[in-house]
């Protein structure tokens, strides 16, 4: 299922956009929602800590807060966001790139051409989604990618992601064992178990002391005996691949 996410202060504007969009999503038998929001802040009301869309298609002119300031606070939470901008105006088409803007459409969008764009957006996102992991936060889901991962451990019944941005997302507390939490992780061999309830990826472990992991943003894992010798093991193999 993909997530698009639009956001205009005209309602009328977002109805037509929702009845093309969800047309085009039906017509090519694509699985997607599309949610509609009349501010800046309603939609950032709605992601609170994560967000669970991969598409972005705003509006440019708003009140309160614009478009690129709207988009330059997705930006920073997350850098695979496919952000498309709506405007009547080609005031903020350098800025744009700041962004990293997929598609600027000038208004009225002409359908033919927003189904190209959106064709385009599509499959990017289906290439992505093949390393990303849906993750069940306090405040609801969000995807992250996999890569992104430095290692994930759980503490008082709830996972942490602890992630290469130097965020941390939180899951509500499991009712099932780590082991069963980390399924879908462990499948690929970039994911190794350095202890009973933490999971490391070795794309980001720098080295591997005697007792010590050191991972690439600063921090340290402390292996425990039972699962050193496997995991210095999966590391030095992992590394000279």
């Amino acid at each position: 299922m993909k997530y698009i996410a639009c956001v205009d202060d005209s309602k009328f504007q977002l109805d037509i956009l929702k009845e093309q969009l969800e047309a085009f999503f039906d017509a090519n038998n694509i699985q997607a929602h599309v949610d509609t929001f009349l501010s800046a802040n309603d939609l950032l009301d709605e992601c609170g800590e994560g967000s669970k869309y991969s598409i972005y298609i705003l509006d440019l002119i708003m009140p309160k807060m614009n478009g690129m300031e709207l988009a330059h606070i997705i930006r920073e939470k997350d850098e695979k966001a496919i952000i498309i901008f709506l405007t009547a105006s080609k005031e903020y088409l350098l800025e744009s790139y700041d962004v990293s803007t997929f598609y600027y459409l000038l208004k009225p969008v002409d359908n033919k051409k927003l189904q190209f764009v959106m064709q385009k957006a599509v499959n990017i996102v289906d290439k992505e989604n093949l390393n990303l992991i849906e993750v069940k936060t306090k405040n609801g889901l969000t995807k992250i990618s996999l890569s992104d991962i430095v290692y994930v451990d759980m503490i008082n019944r709830s996972l942490n992601y602890h992630l290469s941005n130097n965020t941390t997302l939180v899951t509500p507390m499991l009712r099932i064992p780590f082991n069963a939490a980390i399924e879908e992780m462990v499948r690929y061999d970039c994911f190794k178990t350095s202890g009973n309830t933490t999971l490391v990826n070795l794309n980001h472990v720098k080295m591997v002391d005697v007792d010590t992991v050191v991972l690439d943003n600063g921090e340290c894992i402390y292996p425990s005996r039972n699962y050193y010798k496997d995991f210095y093991a999966s590391w030095k193999e992992f590394f000279h691949k």
